[in-house]
């Protein structure tokens, strides 16, 4: 709590100095995280998705429900205001 000045008025707080955003040269460079992400996918022996495994997926029929979407965002919508 600030104490009152003999004038009545409370002091001027300092504004706190706010520590610089750290700098992103100092670590990895783009180039840099990206090898080190497709090195750790080698490693766990993952495969990248082709455009022909996204085709294909595509392609397959839908694990979403036979329900709309906007139904089920409606009960959704309308459970969470239930829920107040």
């Amino acid at each position: 709590m600030l104490r009152k000045l003999k004038s009545g008025r409370a002091p001027r707080r300092q504004p706190t100095k706010q520590p610089a955003y750290p700098s992103l040269s100092k670590g990895p460079s783009p180039e840099e995280r990206l090898a080190k992400l497709l090195q750790q996918v080698q490693d766990r022996g993952i495969k990248l998705l082709t455009a022909d495994d996204f085709e294909r997926f595509m392609a397959e029929p839908s694990a979403w429900p036979d329900e709309k979407i906007d139904d089920f965002l409606a009960w959704r919508r309308q459970t969470r205001q239930e829920a107040r």
